[in-house]
Protein backbone atom coordinates (compact mmCIF):
# COMPACT_ATOMS: atom_id res chain seq x y z
CA UNK A 1 0.00 0.00 0.00
CA UNK A 2 1.31 3.57 -0.29
CA UNK A 3 0.23 3.96 3.16
CA UNK A 4 1.95 1.88 5.84
CA UNK A 5 -0.24 -0.63 7.35
CA UNK A 6 0.53 -1.94 10.98
CA UNK A 7 -1.46 -4.99 12.70
CA UNK A 8 -4.25 -6.19 11.23
CA UNK A 9 -7.41 -4.68 12.19
CA UNK A 10 -10.83 -4.76 11.84
CA UNK A 11 -13.41 -2.56 10.73
CA UNK A 12 -17.42 -2.11 10.44
CA UNK A 13 -19.74 -0.72 7.73
CA UNK A 14 -22.42 -0.81 6.96
CA UNK A 15 -23.45 -0.20 3.04
CA UNK A 16 -27.23 -0.75 0.65
CA UNK A 17 -26.69 -3.00 -2.04
CA UNK A 18 -29.17 -3.62 -5.18
CA UNK A 19 -29.12 -7.74 -5.24
CA UNK A 20 -27.88 -9.86 -3.21
CA UNK A 21 -25.69 -12.85 -4.46
CA UNK A 22 -24.00 -16.21 -3.31
CA UNK A 23 -20.38 -15.76 -3.58
CA UNK A 24 -19.56 -19.03 -1.14
CA UNK A 25 -16.67 -21.12 -2.79
CA UNK A 26 -16.62 -23.74 0.14
CA UNK A 27 -17.83 -27.32 0.02
CA UNK A 28 -19.45 -26.59 3.35
CA UNK A 29 -22.78 -25.72 2.33
CA UNK A 30 -23.82 -21.81 3.79
CA UNK A 31 -27.05 -20.98 5.42
CA UNK A 32 -26.76 -17.46 3.50
CA UNK A 33 -25.26 -15.98 1.27
CA UNK A 34 -21.20 -14.48 1.96
CA UNK A 35 -19.34 -12.44 -0.58
CA UNK A 36 -15.65 -12.51 -1.00
CA UNK A 37 -12.98 -10.92 -2.63
CA UNK A 38 -9.20 -9.64 -2.43
CA UNK A 39 -6.79 -7.51 -3.93
CA UNK A 40 -2.87 -7.43 -3.65
CA UNK A 41 -0.81 -4.10 -3.18
CA UNK A 42 2.90 -3.02 -2.17
CA UNK A 43 3.61 -4.23 1.39
CA UNK A 44 6.64 -3.16 3.82
CA UNK A 45 10.46 -5.28 3.34
CA UNK A 46 9.35 -6.66 0.32
CA UNK A 47 6.13 -8.48 1.99
CA UNK A 48 2.83 -8.26 -0.06
CA UNK A 49 -0.45 -6.30 1.73
CA UNK A 50 -3.32 -8.32 1.37
CA UNK A 51 -6.92 -6.71 1.60
CA UNK A 52 -9.67 -9.52 2.24
CA UNK A 53 -13.53 -7.95 1.49
CA UNK A 54 -16.62 -10.00 2.64
CA UNK A 55 -19.62 -9.22 2.73
CA UNK A 56 -23.64 -10.60 3.57
CA UNK A 57 -26.81 -9.00 4.22
CA UNK A 58 -28.20 -7.91 6.85
CA UNK A 59 -31.55 -9.55 6.85
CA UNK A 60 -29.51 -13.23 7.19
CA UNK A 61 -28.76 -13.03 10.74
CA UNK A 62 -31.38 -12.99 13.10
CA UNK A 63 -31.67 -9.92 15.32
CA UNK A 64 -34.01 -10.56 18.60
CA UNK A 65 -34.73 -8.29 21.31
CA UNK A 66 -32.32 -6.72 23.44
CA UNK A 67 -34.14 -3.77 25.24
CA UNK A 68 -35.39 -1.03 23.67
CA UNK A 69 -33.33 -2.34 20.66
CA UNK A 70 -32.85 -5.74 18.15
CA UNK A 71 -29.61 -7.30 18.26
CA UNK A 72 -28.01 -9.83 16.19
CA UNK A 73 -25.13 -11.50 17.40
CA UNK A 74 -22.51 -13.06 14.88
CA UNK A 75 -19.20 -14.67 15.38
CA UNK A 76 -16.42 -14.29 12.14
CA UNK A 77 -13.38 -16.48 11.51
CA UNK A 78 -10.79 -16.39 9.44
CA UNK A 79 -7.88 -18.77 8.76
CA UNK A 80 -4.81 -18.53 6.96
CA UNK A 81 -3.24 -21.85 5.73
CA UNK A 82 -0.42 -22.38 2.79
CA UNK A 83 0.34 -25.74 2.19
CA UNK A 84 -2.44 -27.49 4.04
CA UNK A 85 -1.18 -26.14 7.10
CA UNK A 86 -3.08 -23.28 9.13
CA UNK A 87 -0.91 -19.90 9.26
CA UNK A 88 -2.99 -17.94 11.68
CA UNK A 89 -6.96 -18.20 12.80
CA UNK A 90 -8.57 -14.94 13.99
CA UNK A 91 -11.90 -14.82 15.34
CA UNK A 92 -14.17 -11.87 16.74
CA UNK A 93 -17.79 -11.52 17.71
CA UNK A 94 -19.67 -8.80 16.43
CA UNK A 95 -23.37 -7.08 17.55
CA UNK A 96 -25.37 -5.48 14.76
CA UNK A 97 -28.33 -3.56 16.55
CA UNK A 98 -31.33 -1.87 14.82
CA UNK A 99 -33.84 0.83 17.29
CA UNK A 100 -36.45 -1.24 14.78
CA UNK A 101 -37.25 -4.07 12.56
CA UNK A 102 -38.04 -1.90 9.99
CA UNK A 103 -35.01 -0.17 9.47
CA UNK A 104 -33.35 -3.20 7.74
CA UNK A 105 -33.97 -2.36 4.44
CA UNK A 106 -33.81 -5.44 1.70
CA UNK A 107 -30.73 -6.52 0.62
CA UNK A 108 -28.72 -4.15 2.93
CA UNK A 109 -25.51 -6.06 3.39
CA UNK A 110 -22.99 -5.88 6.20
CA UNK A 111 -19.37 -5.58 5.07
CA UNK A 112 -16.01 -6.27 7.15
CA UNK A 113 -12.28 -6.03 5.57
CA UNK A 114 -8.92 -7.54 7.24
CA UNK A 115 -5.69 -6.98 5.93
CA UNK A 116 -2.33 -8.96 6.15
CA UNK A 117 1.12 -9.01 5.18
CA UNK A 118 2.66 -11.83 3.59
CA UNK A 119 5.69 -13.57 1.63
CA UNK A 120 6.12 -15.32 -1.53
CA UNK A 121 4.00 -18.64 -1.65
CA UNK A 122 0.51 -20.35 -2.34
CA UNK A 123 -2.43 -18.98 0.49
CA UNK A 124 -6.16 -20.16 1.33
CA UNK A 125 -8.30 -17.76 3.07
CA UNK A 126 -11.21 -19.53 4.64
CA UNK A 127 -14.23 -17.68 6.12
CA UNK A 128 -16.96 -18.49 8.21
CA UNK A 129 -19.26 -16.38 9.53
CA UNK A 130 -21.55 -17.74 12.31
CA UNK A 131 -25.01 -15.90 13.41
CA UNK A 132 -24.92 -16.93 17.51
CA UNK A 133 -28.72 -15.78 17.22
CA UNK A 134 -30.43 -17.66 14.40
CA UNK A 135 -28.17 -20.94 14.41
CA UNK A 136 -27.19 -20.23 10.85
CA UNK A 137 -23.32 -20.12 8.93
CA UNK A 138 -22.17 -19.19 5.97
CA UNK A 139 -18.72 -20.34 4.29
CA UNK A 140 -16.63 -19.19 1.86
CA UNK A 141 -13.09 -19.76 0.72
CA UNK A 142 -10.67 -18.08 -1.95
CA UNK A 143 -6.86 -19.02 -3.07
CA UNK A 144 -4.41 -16.65 -4.46
CA UNK A 145 -0.42 -16.77 -5.02
CA UNK A 146 2.22 -13.81 -3.82
CA UNK A 147 4.93 -13.15 -5.74
CA UNK A 148 7.98 -11.22 -4.60
CA UNK A 149 6.96 -7.42 -5.28
CA UNK A 150 9.12 -6.06 -8.05
CA UNK A 151 11.84 -3.66 -6.83
CA UNK A 152 12.68 -1.41 -10.20
CA UNK A 153 10.00 -1.84 -12.83
CA UNK A 154 7.03 -0.66 -13.58
CA UNK A 155 4.30 -2.87 -11.79
CA UNK A 156 0.63 -2.45 -10.72
CA UNK A 157 -1.33 -3.82 -7.83
CA UNK A 158 -4.95 -5.73 -8.13
CA UNK A 159 -7.75 -3.63 -9.13
CA UNK A 160 -10.38 -3.36 -6.17
CA UNK A 161 -13.77 -2.88 -7.92
CA UNK A 162 -16.01 -0.78 -5.50
CA UNK A 163 -19.77 0.19 -4.74
CA UNK A 164 -18.48 3.79 -3.76
CA UNK A 165 -15.31 5.99 -3.93
CA UNK A 166 -15.44 9.47 -1.88
CA UNK A 167 -12.57 11.73 -0.79
CA UNK A 168 -12.49 11.57 3.38
CA UNK A 169 -10.56 13.63 5.68
CA UNK A 170 -12.08 10.84 8.26
CA UNK A 171 -9.34 7.45 9.78
CA UNK A 172 -11.10 3.92 9.55
CA UNK A 173 -10.03 0.88 7.49
CA UNK A 174 -12.09 1.72 4.87
CA UNK A 175 -10.16 4.66 3.98
CA UNK A 176 -6.71 4.33 1.75
CA UNK A 177 -4.83 7.19 0.53
CA UNK A 178 -7.37 9.89 2.13
CA UNK A 179 -10.46 7.92 0.14
CA UNK A 180 -13.29 6.15 1.30
CA UNK A 181 -13.69 2.87 -0.74
CA UNK A 182 -16.48 0.80 -0.17
CA UNK A 183 -15.75 -2.42 -1.71
CA UNK A 184 -17.84 -5.09 -3.92
CA UNK A 185 -16.83 -8.12 -3.32
CA UNK A 186 -19.50 -9.63 -5.51
CA UNK A 187 -17.61 -7.93 -8.30
CA UNK A 188 -21.50 -7.75 -9.86
CA UNK A 189 -23.00 -4.64 -10.84
CA UNK A 190 -26.67 -4.26 -11.90
CA UNK A 191 -29.11 -1.25 -12.48
CA UNK A 192 -29.47 -0.75 -8.53
CA UNK A 193 -25.81 -0.59 -8.40
CA UNK A 194 -25.03 0.91 -12.33
CA UNK A 195 -21.44 2.25 -11.50
CA UNK A 196 -18.48 0.72 -11.09
CA UNK A 197 -15.83 2.48 -9.47
CA UNK A 198 -12.30 1.34 -8.88
CA UNK A 199 -9.14 1.46 -7.29
CA UNK A 200 -5.61 0.51 -7.93
CA UNK A 201 -1.84 1.18 -7.36
CA UNK A 202 1.02 1.86 -9.89
CA UNK A 203 4.46 1.57 -8.18
CA UNK A 204 8.36 2.19 -9.73
CA UNK A 205 7.46 4.82 -12.12
CA UNK A 206 10.58 6.08 -12.64
CA UNK A 207 11.49 9.25 -14.01
CA UNK A 208 15.61 8.26 -14.71
CA UNK A 209 16.21 11.81 -16.47
CA UNK A 210 14.12 13.77 -13.71
CA UNK A 211 12.09 15.34 -16.57
CA UNK A 212 9.49 18.04 -15.02
CA UNK A 213 7.32 17.21 -18.38
CA UNK A 214 7.54 13.30 -18.30
CA UNK A 215 4.48 11.55 -18.37
CA UNK A 216 2.29 8.55 -18.23
CA UNK A 217 -0.91 7.60 -19.72
CA UNK A 218 -3.19 5.51 -18.59
CA UNK A 219 -5.77 3.70 -20.78
CA UNK A 220 -8.40 1.04 -19.09
CA UNK A 221 -10.88 -0.62 -21.14
CA UNK A 222 -14.01 -2.75 -20.77
CA UNK A 223 -13.94 -5.93 -22.71
CA UNK A 224 -15.95 -8.69 -23.59
CA UNK A 225 -14.99 -12.90 -22.60
CA UNK A 226 -13.55 -13.23 -25.56
CA UNK A 227 -11.03 -10.08 -24.95
CA UNK A 228 -13.13 -7.82 -27.48
CA UNK A 229 -13.07 -3.82 -26.12
CA UNK A 230 -16.79 -3.35 -25.03
CA UNK A 231 -16.73 0.02 -24.01
CA UNK A 232 -13.67 2.69 -23.93
CA UNK A 233 -12.56 4.36 -20.56
CA UNK A 234 -11.29 8.08 -21.36
CA UNK A 235 -7.54 8.05 -21.62
CA UNK A 236 -5.35 10.05 -19.09
CA UNK A 237 -2.35 11.20 -19.66
CA UNK A 238 -0.51 12.37 -16.37
CA UNK A 239 2.64 14.02 -15.18
CA UNK A 240 4.83 12.17 -13.28
CA UNK A 241 5.19 13.53 -9.65
CA UNK A 242 5.84 10.75 -7.33
CA UNK A 243 7.42 7.17 -7.97
CA UNK A 244 4.01 5.29 -6.48
CA UNK A 245 0.62 6.49 -7.45
CA UNK A 246 -3.13 5.91 -7.23
CA UNK A 247 -5.14 5.93 -9.82
CA UNK A 248 -8.96 6.02 -9.70
CA UNK A 249 -12.06 6.00 -11.75
CA UNK A 250 -15.27 4.73 -12.48
CA UNK A 251 -17.83 4.19 -15.52
CA UNK A 252 -21.35 3.44 -16.37
CA UNK A 253 -21.92 -0.38 -16.68
CA UNK A 254 -25.82 -0.86 -16.34
CA UNK A 255 -26.12 -0.67 -19.95
CA UNK A 256 -24.37 -3.64 -20.68
CA UNK A 257 -26.17 -6.98 -21.38
CA UNK A 258 -25.84 -9.90 -18.30
CA UNK A 259 -22.13 -11.33 -18.60
CA UNK A 260 -18.78 -11.89 -17.95
CA UNK A 261 -16.69 -8.99 -18.40
CA UNK A 262 -13.09 -7.78 -17.88
CA UNK A 263 -11.42 -4.42 -16.69
CA UNK A 264 -7.90 -4.00 -17.98
CA UNK A 265 -6.34 -1.13 -17.01
CA UNK A 266 -2.97 -0.16 -18.66
CA UNK A 267 -0.30 2.16 -17.18
CA UNK A 268 2.36 3.19 -20.02
CA UNK A 269 5.62 5.35 -18.72
CA UNK A 270 6.30 7.33 -21.60
CA UNK A 271 10.01 8.38 -20.25
CA UNK A 272 11.01 4.78 -19.94
CA UNK A 273 8.62 2.83 -22.49
CA UNK A 274 7.69 0.89 -19.70
CA UNK A 275 4.22 -1.02 -19.69
CA UNK A 276 2.44 -2.78 -16.70
CA UNK A 277 -1.49 -3.77 -17.23
CA UNK A 278 -3.86 -5.23 -14.70
CA UNK A 279 -7.24 -7.23 -14.99
CA UNK A 280 -10.56 -7.11 -12.73
CA UNK A 281 -13.18 -9.94 -13.63
CA UNK A 282 -16.59 -8.29 -12.91
CA UNK A 283 -20.49 -9.26 -13.78
CA UNK A 284 -23.47 -7.37 -15.22
CA UNK A 285 -26.70 -8.62 -14.03
CA UNK A 286 -29.76 -7.81 -15.33
CA UNK A 287 -33.17 -9.21 -14.50
CA UNK A 288 -34.78 -8.47 -17.94
CA UNK A 289 -31.94 -10.06 -19.60
CA UNK A 290 -33.07 -13.41 -18.26
CA UNK A 291 -37.52 -12.69 -18.72
CA UNK A 292 -38.14 -12.54 -21.84
CA UNK A 293 -41.55 -14.62 -23.14
CA UNK A 294 -40.38 -17.81 -24.59
CA UNK A 295 -43.45 -16.71 -27.23
CA UNK A 296 -41.38 -13.58 -28.01
CA UNK A 297 -41.40 -12.98 -31.86
CA UNK A 298 -38.73 -10.92 -31.24
CA UNK A 299 -35.80 -13.02 -29.47
CA UNK A 300 -33.28 -14.41 -31.88
CA UNK A 301 -32.54 -18.22 -31.33
CA UNK A 302 -29.43 -19.55 -31.84
CA UNK A 303 -28.29 -23.53 -32.27
CA UNK A 304 -27.63 -24.03 -28.88
CA UNK A 305 -30.91 -22.63 -27.75
CA UNK A 306 -33.07 -24.70 -29.69
CA UNK A 307 -31.50 -27.81 -28.39
CA UNK A 308 -32.16 -26.50 -24.71
CA UNK A 309 -36.04 -25.68 -26.38
CA UNK A 310 -36.44 -29.59 -26.13
CA UNK A 311 -35.01 -30.34 -22.78
CA UNK A 312 -36.92 -30.35 -19.26
CA UNK A 313 -35.91 -28.35 -16.54
CA UNK A 314 -35.18 -31.39 -14.71
CA UNK A 315 -32.33 -32.26 -18.00
CA UNK A 316 -30.97 -28.65 -17.98
CA UNK A 317 -30.16 -29.07 -14.10
CA UNK A 318 -28.30 -32.10 -14.88
CA UNK A 319 -26.30 -30.20 -17.28
CA UNK A 320 -26.07 -27.22 -15.44
CA UNK A 321 -24.45 -29.27 -12.51
CA UNK A 322 -22.33 -31.28 -14.45
CA UNK A 323 -20.59 -27.82 -15.36
CA UNK A 324 -20.02 -27.52 -11.72
CA UNK A 325 -16.13 -27.01 -11.91
CA UNK A 326 -16.51 -24.59 -14.90
CA UNK A 327 -19.13 -22.13 -13.01
CA UNK A 328 -18.78 -19.31 -10.50
CA UNK A 329 -20.80 -18.70 -7.54
CA UNK A 330 -22.05 -15.70 -9.34
CA UNK A 331 -23.51 -17.88 -12.20
CA UNK A 332 -24.70 -20.34 -10.08
CA UNK A 333 -27.09 -17.52 -8.38
CA UNK A 334 -28.39 -16.47 -11.26
CA UNK A 335 -29.46 -19.89 -12.47
CA UNK A 336 -30.89 -20.79 -9.30
CA UNK A 337 -33.37 -17.99 -9.64
CA UNK A 338 -34.31 -18.37 -13.25
CA UNK A 339 -37.55 -20.18 -14.72
CA UNK A 340 -37.33 -22.74 -17.35
CA UNK A 341 -37.05 -20.11 -20.29
CA UNK A 342 -34.56 -18.02 -18.33
CA UNK A 343 -32.60 -21.48 -17.94
CA UNK A 344 -33.19 -22.41 -21.56
CA UNK A 345 -31.44 -18.79 -22.66
CA UNK A 346 -28.74 -18.93 -19.68
CA UNK A 347 -27.15 -22.37 -20.63
CA UNK A 348 -27.34 -20.95 -24.61
CA UNK A 349 -25.07 -17.88 -23.51
CA UNK A 350 -23.44 -19.91 -20.82
CA UNK A 351 -21.17 -22.02 -23.15
CA UNK A 352 -20.60 -19.49 -25.41
CA UNK A 353 -18.83 -17.60 -22.68
CA UNK A 354 -16.59 -20.62 -21.28
CA UNK A 355 -15.29 -21.29 -24.74
CA UNK A 356 -11.94 -20.06 -25.00
CA UNK A 357 -11.07 -21.90 -28.27
CA UNK A 358 -10.81 -19.53 -30.93
CA UNK A 359 -12.40 -20.96 -33.61
CA UNK A 360 -14.49 -23.45 -31.65
CA UNK A 361 -18.04 -23.21 -31.75
CA UNK A 362 -20.03 -22.86 -28.42
CA UNK A 363 -22.29 -25.84 -29.36
CA UNK A 364 -18.98 -28.52 -30.13
CA UNK A 365 -17.15 -27.02 -27.05
CA UNK A 366 -20.25 -28.01 -24.94
CA UNK A 367 -20.34 -31.32 -26.57
CA UNK A 368 -16.65 -31.92 -25.93
CA UNK A 369 -17.29 -30.66 -22.22
CA UNK A 370 -20.24 -33.60 -22.21
CA UNK A 371 -18.19 -36.10 -23.74
CA UNK A 372 -15.32 -35.85 -20.78
CA UNK A 373 -18.54 -36.58 -18.43
CA UNK A 374 -19.48 -39.62 -19.67
CA UNK A 375 -15.65 -41.12 -20.17
CA UNK A 376 -15.30 -39.82 -16.91
CA UNK A 377 -18.53 -41.89 -15.61
CA UNK A 378 -16.69 -44.72 -17.59
CA UNK A 379 -13.45 -44.87 -16.52
CA UNK A 380 -13.78 -43.69 -13.15
CA UNK A 381 -17.04 -44.50 -11.23
CA UNK A 382 -16.53 -46.22 -7.75
CA UNK A 383 -19.01 -47.47 -5.28
CA UNK A 384 -21.78 -45.47 -6.17
CA UNK A 385 -20.16 -42.28 -6.92
CA UNK A 386 -20.14 -40.99 -10.99
CA UNK A 387 -16.93 -40.39 -12.07
CA UNK A 388 -17.40 -36.91 -13.00
CA UNK A 389 -17.39 -36.15 -9.28
CA UNK A 390 -14.36 -38.05 -8.64
CA UNK A 391 -10.81 -36.72 -8.34
CA UNK A 392 -9.98 -38.24 -11.56
CA UNK A 393 -13.11 -37.01 -13.33
CA UNK A 394 -12.66 -33.47 -11.80
CA UNK A 395 -9.08 -33.24 -14.06
CA UNK A 396 -10.32 -34.58 -16.58
CA UNK A 397 -13.60 -32.15 -17.13
CA UNK A 398 -11.00 -29.15 -16.07
CA UNK A 399 -8.20 -30.20 -18.16
CA UNK A 400 -8.85 -32.02 -20.86
CA UNK A 401 -7.87 -35.54 -21.87
CA UNK A 402 -3.95 -35.79 -20.44
CA UNK A 403 -1.49 -36.57 -23.04
CA UNK A 404 0.03 -39.54 -21.00
CA UNK A 405 -1.05 -42.08 -18.27
CA UNK A 406 1.37 -43.76 -16.57
CA UNK A 407 0.08 -46.60 -14.06
CA UNK A 408 1.76 -48.12 -11.62
CA UNK A 409 0.06 -51.21 -9.82
CA UNK A 410 2.38 -51.21 -6.72
CA UNK A 411 3.30 -53.77 -4.81
CA UNK A 412 3.65 -55.32 -1.16
CA UNK A 413 4.99 -52.02 -0.01
CA UNK A 414 3.03 -49.54 -2.03
CA UNK A 415 0.38 -48.33 -3.45
CA UNK A 416 -1.22 -48.04 -7.18
CA UNK A 417 -0.87 -44.68 -8.70
CA UNK A 418 -1.46 -42.80 -11.72
CA UNK A 419 0.42 -39.99 -13.67
CA UNK A 420 -1.16 -37.40 -16.04
CA UNK A 421 1.40 -35.74 -17.82
CA UNK A 422 -0.39 -32.47 -20.05
CA UNK A 423 2.48 -31.34 -22.12
CA UNK A 424 0.70 -27.92 -23.21
CA UNK A 425 -0.76 -26.69 -19.72
CA UNK A 426 1.30 -24.17 -18.14
CA UNK A 427 4.11 -25.35 -19.86
CA UNK A 428 4.63 -28.84 -19.17
CA UNK A 429 2.55 -29.81 -15.73
CA UNK A 430 1.24 -33.57 -14.52
CA UNK A 431 -0.84 -35.09 -11.83
CA UNK A 432 -0.20 -37.48 -9.47
CA UNK A 433 -3.50 -39.47 -8.08
CA UNK A 434 -3.10 -42.29 -5.69
CA UNK A 435 -5.02 -45.08 -4.48
CA UNK A 436 -4.24 -44.43 -0.21
CA UNK A 437 -6.77 -46.97 0.61
CA UNK A 438 -5.89 -49.45 -1.43
CA UNK A 439 -9.93 -50.15 -2.78
CA UNK A 440 -9.52 -47.90 -6.20
CA UNK A 441 -10.50 -44.45 -4.37
CA UNK A 442 -7.90 -42.23 -6.60
CA UNK A 443 -6.87 -39.33 -4.57
CA UNK A 444 -5.21 -36.52 -6.09
CA UNK A 445 -1.90 -35.64 -4.07
CA UNK A 446 0.46 -34.01 -6.11
CA UNK A 447 0.75 -31.47 -9.35
CA UNK A 448 2.60 -28.98 -10.70
CA UNK A 449 -0.33 -27.07 -12.12
CA UNK A 450 -0.47 -23.86 -10.11
CA UNK A 451 -4.31 -24.08 -8.90
CA UNK A 452 -3.67 -27.17 -7.70
CA UNK A 453 -2.72 -29.16 -4.90
CA UNK A 454 1.73 -29.61 -4.28
CA UNK A 455 3.00 -31.67 -2.70
CA UNK A 456 6.68 -32.47 -3.31
CA UNK A 457 7.42 -35.31 -0.61
CA UNK A 458 4.72 -37.24 -1.43
CA UNK A 459 6.03 -40.19 -2.24
CA UNK A 460 8.28 -39.86 1.44
CA UNK A 461 4.64 -39.19 2.58
CA UNK A 462 2.51 -42.22 0.89
CA UNK A 463 4.88 -44.51 -0.88
CA UNK A 464 6.91 -45.38 2.47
Amino acid sequence: MLLSKKNSVIFFLIFCTGFSFVLAQSTDKSDFDLHLDYARFQGEQYLTFVEIYYAFNRDSIAHITDGDQFVASYNTKIEVSANDSVLKTMEWKRRDALNSLTDSKPNQMISDIYGLLLGKGDFKISLEVRDLSGQKTAFNTIKFRVDPPQCDSLWISDIQVALKIDRSQQQNRFIKNGLSIIPNPSSIFNLNWPVLYYYCEVYNLNNPNLDSDAQYNVIANVKDISGKIIKKIPAKSKKIGNNSVVEVNKTLVSSLKSGVYNLTIEIINLATEERGEKNKQFYVYRTGDYTHSESDPTEKKDDLYLIFLTKSEEELDQEFEFATYITSSDEEYIYEELKLEGKRKFLASFWGLKNKSVGTSAQSFRQEYLNRVMLANQRYSYSGKKGWRTPRGRILLLYGRPDDIEKFYGGPDSKQHENWTYHALEGGSYFVFLDISGYGNYQLVHSTVSAEIRDINWEENYLK
